[in-house]
């Protein structure tokens, strides 16, 4: 029995030292690969000190909920917009200037929070996210917003 254990751990330690030698970017590439394999509607890459997210992220359309909070991330991949299952979004805590305009795709989020970052304008196709419930903007640089934001009726 004790065999057993000492190999599990053995085992254990050998996987956390490959998984340390790899970069952020490589552990959100890792993870991603296996959201797609399994068919995961859930997936956290938050606090990985990503600086950019792989475009990969796009080909994981099963996803409802995508964690990227308190990374270094200064923008989204077109890609982003591939994934309409969405229901909750969360960026806050990055270095994100703006959102890229795919995000006007993601028509079935309800919860999009993207506080804590550095945004001076919102694309004006957040005004077709008319499923929102709940928009988090805190503690950017926003002077205005688009128009479109009156099309948000479910906020």
């Amino acid at each position: 029995m004790s065999l057993i254990l000492l190999l599990m751990s053995i085992s254990i330690s050998h996987a956390q030292e490959e998984t340390s030698d790899l970069t952020p970017y490589e552990i959100a590439q890792q993870r991603i690969a296996e959201a797609e394999t399994s068919g995961a509607t859930e997936l956290d890459l938050s606090r990985l000190e990503l600086t950019e997210l792989p475009p990969e992220i796009g080909n994981l359309t099963n996803l409802s909920s995508l964690l990227l909070f308190d990374n270094n991330l200064s923008s989204l991949p077109p890609a982003i917009g591939n994934l309409t299952n969405l229901t909750d979004l969360n960026l806050r805590g990055n270095n994100l200037s703006d959102l890229p305009p795919e995000i006007g795709n993601l028509t079935n989020l309800r919860f999009l929070f993207v506080g804590n970052n550095i945004l001076s304008k919102l694309p004006p196709e957040v005004g077709n996210l008319t499923s929102l419930t709940e928009l988090n903007l805190h503690d950017n640089e926003l002077t205005e917003l688009p128009p479109e934001i009156g099309n948000l009726n479910s906020l």
